[in-house]
């Protein structure tokens, strides 16, 4: 048992780091996927034939799983945005009403 009789506290400097590390994630990430993905079309000009044709197959199979990983870590990304606006809010609403 605590002696603290609010045992659930929020960091929102610590939220904001980790929202700000993942804004960070997704910028580094969409610059990373656009040079892939620039480097797979200069390759399939003059790349053709079964071996390309698979290339081609398996990067869509990455970009798909990159759409994916990127959606989630959107709504996660979203969701910590979110959080951080209730808990200050509220934290600025217990403020002013116990001065």
């Amino acid at each position: 048992m605590h002696d603290d009789p609010i045992p659930y506290r929020v960091d929102l400097d610590a939220l904001q780091a980790f929202i700000d590390q993942m804004a960070a994630f997704d910028r580094a990430a969409e610059r990373r996927i656009a040079e892939v993905d620039r480097r797979i079309n200069d390759l399939h000009v003059d790349w053709s034939g079964a071996d390309a044709a698979a290339n081609l197959a398996f990067h869509q199979e990455w970009m798909d799983g990159v759409a994916e990983m990127r959606k989630a870590e959107e709504t996660l990304e979203e969701s910590a945005s979110k959080a951080h606006r209730n808990y200050r809010g509220v934290g600025e609403h217990n403020a002013r009403m116990w001065p």
